[in-house]
């Protein structure tokens, strides 16, 4: 079978396997799901750390063709028990969760995060390919975002991949491990995790629409505008970054200096702003690093009206966590007043300097219909 045929053939996965994934998916989560880190809602895989030998794997291969995969304590990544997995010429090995039809959450994005040592392969050269895999309600073609890893049996990577599902209702989902050539390759796979994150949106009375003033919600593009600048040269800077983004290949980056404010400003032309019923920001916010301990990143939804020369505003701080994202989620109630501007805001209220990743950014505004 040709490489293209096998990767066809492997691309629509067989009842039988589907039937074993839906009972794998099905199964009570354990101790260690429960740990949600901050900005997820859901760990879709049951069994994380491999430690108890009876506990279904929750991994299982295409097919007899496409690989295999076991219980190991031989050279454990973690603790005494860990996932092997040899996956074949063209092979996939999945953790497949199926949402009853229309049952599916609306999700902002899916995350692969695991441990992985790839040990061996048969022929030189060969890279396991890890990927994170979403199918969705309103479309047959799937999302993904995929890494390689050469071998390497003396060193443990992390696996990371974050993939923007775009506020979209998920139908089916899997991460997979993945050989795009011949021969065989060998890994050991621990503390494994599927994360799933909701998108969400404010509430729209009847009456009422939705509309989200941001245009560039992923930062993906690195020619596109940013829609965020500081104040001022001295109030901090804006960049495009592909250093540890929080979803994709692209993130904004934010530094904010003492005292200063960066924002992603909105006018309405004179007397046209809507009659908002509220206004809201939401965004995934990783604050990375402050040269004074102890430092907190604001975040404010602020609106300004037609009737008055002052704001309303709502804000939360947040504190250096370099390890994790968290919600922004901020709602400003705007009394069905008119709109002059409004924007979203971050700022440092103290001294230093204070940097941060933002993605998947929103400035919601609940307005009368047309």
């Amino acid at each position: 079978m040709s490489p293209d045929t096998r990767a066809a053939a492997t691309a629509t996965t067989s009842f039988a396997v589907i039937a074993l994934a839906i009972t794998l998916a099905c199964l009570p989560l354990t101790a260690a799901q429960a740990q949600i880190p901050p900005g997820f809602e859901a760990d879709l895989i049951a069994n994380n750390d491999f430690e108890n030998p009876l506990t279904p794997l929750g991994f299982d291969a295409i097919s007899e063709n496409d690989g295999s995969v076991a219980y190991t304590t031989a050279d454990p990544i973690a603790g005494s028990g860990s996932l092997k997995i040899t996956v074949n010429s063209y092979g996939r090995v999945i953790a497949y969760h199926a949402y009853g039809y229309g049952s599916g959450p609306f999700t902002r994005s899916v995350t692969l995060s695991a441990k992985l040592r790839v040990d061996s392969a048969s022929e030189s050269g060969r890279e396991l390919t890890a990927c994170a895999i979403a199918y969705f309600m309103d479309s047959q073609e799937p999302s993904q975002v995929c890494r390689n890893f050469p071998v390497d049996p003396n060193n443990v990577v992390d696996v990371k991949l974050s993939l923007d599902t775009d506020e979209r209702q998920l139908n089916y989902l899997f991460p997979q491990f993945k050989l795009d050539d011949s021969g065989t390759i060998e890994a050991t796979v621990d503390d494994v995790h599927y994360y799933v994150d909701e998108a969400q949106t404010p509430t729209v009375p009847t009456g009422f629409e939705l509309a989200d003033l941001t245009t560039n919600h992923e930062f993906e593009d690195s020619e596109a505008e940013l829609g965020f600048n500081a104040i001022s040269s001295n109030d901090g800077s804006v960049a495009h970054t592909a250093v540890d983004p929080i979803l994709g290949d692209g993130s904004l980056k934010v530094t904010v200096n003492s005292y200063g404010r960066v924002i992603g400003y909105h006018q309405y032309g004179y007397g046209s702003g809507p009659f908002a019923h509220s206004l809201t920001f939401s965004a995934m916010l990783r604050v990375d690093s402050s040269t004074v301990p102890g430092r907190e990143l604001t975040a404010c939804a602020i609106a300004y009206f037609l009737d008055s020369q002052e704001p309303s505003e709502i804000c939360q701080s947040f504190p250096v966590d370099a390890d994790n994202f968290v919600d922004v989620y901020l709602t400003l109630d705007t009394e069905d007043r008119q709109l002059n501007y409004v924007f979203p805001q971050f700022k440092l209220n103290d001294t230093g300097t204070i940097e941060a990743t933002v993605d998947e950014v929103h400035y919601y505004v609940v307005q009368p219909e047309p």
